[in-house]
């Protein structure tokens, strides 16, 4: 099972993205949430995190820019009537967070409004997963504020979010060191997130 890749960027657009890795070439279908992730690291290396899908005739690989987008991914497809192609169609229309959202407050409309997804699938969506999502409510979105007009910052949490820590514990953590640090670069809050996460 291919759980995450790392190589360079050889071809990205709006669904897939192709890396090399190590002069092997690797498909991955993605979300436009995703391809806009990536898209300015195009001949540069990262990492992605992947789901593997394997079936009798066909197998592929699902790119994730982050974890909770993953996480929503796997949810999705134990659905009876969502496949692969589907779920990652959810990431091109809507955050991980707001997916959560939806199905947590049962709202129908807002899940067909998904590229594929009528109203009984919506339904059973919300019935079948809506107990495995982890409560959301407004004080756990992370506020970005103090870190959106800061390029230190959006590095930083680009970097982190590859190494497939959660976007909410990167912001969260970011915000309290900006409330110690004024001005901080790039590599040094790096390594103090990493510290702080790891406690």
């Amino acid at each position: 099972m291919i759980t995450f890749l790392r190589g360079k960027i050889s071809f990205l657009n709006e669904n897939s993205i192709e890396l090399d890795v190590s002069g092997v070439g690797y498909k991955c279908i993605v979300s436009l949430n995703t391809s806009k992730f990536y898209s300015d690291k195009v001949n540069d290396e990262i990492m992605i995190l992947t789901y593997h899908h394997i079936n009798e005739t066909t197998q592929a690989l699902f790119g994730f820019f982050e974890k909770e987008e993953k996480d929503m991914f796997e949810l999705l497809i134990s659905v009876s009537g969502v496949g692969p192609k589907t779920a990652i169609q959810f990431f091109s229309s809507a955050s991980a967070y707001d997916i959560s959202s939806y199905i947590k407050s049962g709202e129908v409309k807002a899940l067909t409004s998904i590229p594929g997804i009528g109203p009984k699938t919506a339904k059973r969506i919300i019935v079948d997963i809506k107990e495995k999502i982890t409560s959301i409510s407004d004080d756990d979105i992370p506020n970005e504020e103090v870190v959106s007009e800061n390029s230190n910052y959006k590095d930083a949490i680009d970097a982190l979010l590859v190494l497939g820590y959660s976007r909410k514990d990167i912001i969260n953590c970011i915000n309290q060191l900006t409330s110690e640090f004024k001005s901080i670069e790039t590599p040094e809050l790096i390594k103090k997130v990493l510290n702080q996460i790891g406690k």
